[in-house]
């Protein structure tokens, strides 16, 4: 009898906590979901960015950065003012790269740094021109990306990098 009580007891106690468990804590508040489609747009071309670097084939890879890239266009098209703009720009330039197009991968990248002026991936796109524009021998105007770089970057090895860059060109 004690154990019949005590097993009547225990399911008892187990349909009752998992309402308990599913109660709202006291003061909160449910939000409402609220439709984004910018922001899922957004994702969306980042996940297909993501799976591009995870893929292995070659093949597949190519084709899925040139998915994220037309992903990453049309989010800039339909969103041209969102915070993630800028990033945009610069998931489809890391795109371009990936597949050996390097004029369009530039040109990527000197609309980050014409179009938005200060930030961390303004001081990225700056410092990975200035570096090119170095290499080619182009001083004045690797100087100016590369004070751009050492002002902007969020990366302390590129400010670095730019400030000895910049310390080079002065030699």
């Amino acid at each position: 009898m004690c154990r019949l009580f005590a097993t009547a007891a225990l399911s008892l106690l187990l349909l009752v906590l998992p309402a308990r468990a599913q109660e709202e804590p006291a003061g909160e508040t449910e939000k409402p979901l609220v439709a984004d489609p910018a922001n899922d747009l957004f994702e969306l071309a980042q996940l297909s960015y993501q799976e591009a670097l995870d893929e292995k084939n070659p093949k597949r890879r190519n084709d899925t950065l040139g998915v994220a890239i037309r992903q990453f266009e049309r989010f800039r098209e339909a969103y041209p003012k969102h915070e993630n703009a800028v990033k945009s720009w610069y998931y489809t330039a890391l795109c371009h790269r990936k597949l050996g197009d390097e004029s369009t991968f530039r040109a990527h990248l000197n609309a980050i740094v014409t179009g938005w002026k200060k930030g961390p991936l303004v001081g990225a796109a700056a410092y990975q021109l200035a570096d090119e524009l170095y290499k080619a021998e182009q001083w004045a105007k690797a100087e100016a990306l590369y004070r751009l770089a050492a002002s902007e970057s969020d990366n302390e090895a590129s400010r670095h990098r730019s400030v000895y860059s910049l310390s080079l060109i002065h030699i």
